[in-house]
């Protein structure tokens, strides 16, 4: 809740806040969905199942990134969600090299394959 008071004009906020761990038992909704919010949720989760295992994260964060090719959103909120899972899913840096080369061939291919604009990342 937030509040603010002054002039005796009064101002109140009250926001509903939820724990995104509360959502992992609706994984596969989160997959399905084609909400922005649903897929924030879903990085989210996957980061923490991840833990410190570079690997699986680099694993986690290509295919999150694939997957949002498919889901139907236009260029810019691509790109959007790109650069948040490319903030929130670090990786060693040989691993982010490695990331950005997949998703750049990645972006070539869906785009010859699709004739559809796709986001050209780098």
């Amino acid at each position: 809740m937030y509040e603010i008071k002054r002039w005796g004009f009064r101002l109140l906020f009250e926001f509903l806040s939820i724990k995104l761990l509360d959502f992992q038992d609706r994984i596969e909704d989160l997959k399905k969905s084609t909400n922005p919010f649903a897929v924030v949720t879903h990085v989210h989760l996957r980061m923490i199942e991840a833990g410190n295992d570079s690997d699986r994260r680099l694993f986690c964060k290509i295919s999150l990134v694939k997957k949002l090719y498919h889901k139907g959103f236009n260029k810019q909120d691509i790109l959007n969600l790109y650069r948040f899972i490319d903030w929130i899913i670090t990786l060693p840096e040989e691993l982010e090299i490695v990331f950005h080369e997949e998703i750049i061939n990645y972006d070539r291919s869906f785009g010859e394959s699709t004739k559809k604009c796709s986001p050209g990342l780098m």
